[in-house]
């Protein structure tokens, strides 16, 4: 009884405040294919989840002086790490 009541009490304390982001990623084969390709670093891949905009789910928008880095995630529960799936580094078009 004891652990059935802290469990749920542990869930409760989740969804009214939520967990926190957690700094774990995983890439996914796709992923690093196209960070070798765009010349993109997995610092710079964090630094556009932790300041970018969100576009829609699962997608984040960093814009730099003149170009702009973007990503594709999404969010493993079991292993409670955010999966990038892809990403890239385009021209700004201003």
């Amino acid at each position: 009884m004891r652990k059935f009541l802290k469990s749920c009490l542990k869930e409760a304390c989740k969804q009214l405040f939520g967990t926190k982001k957690s700094s774990r990623f995983v890439y996914t084969k796709n992923a690093r294919l196209k960070m070798s390709e765009y010349r993109l670093t997995e610092r710079q891949i964090n630094e556009v989840f932790t300041r970018g905009r969100n576009v829609k789910e699962g997608m984040m928008v960093r814009d730099y002086n003149g170009y702009h880095i973007g990503i594709f995630y999404t969010v493993d529960k079991a292993t409670a790490a955010y999966v990038i799936i892809s990403c890239w580094k385009r021209k700004s078009k201003k």
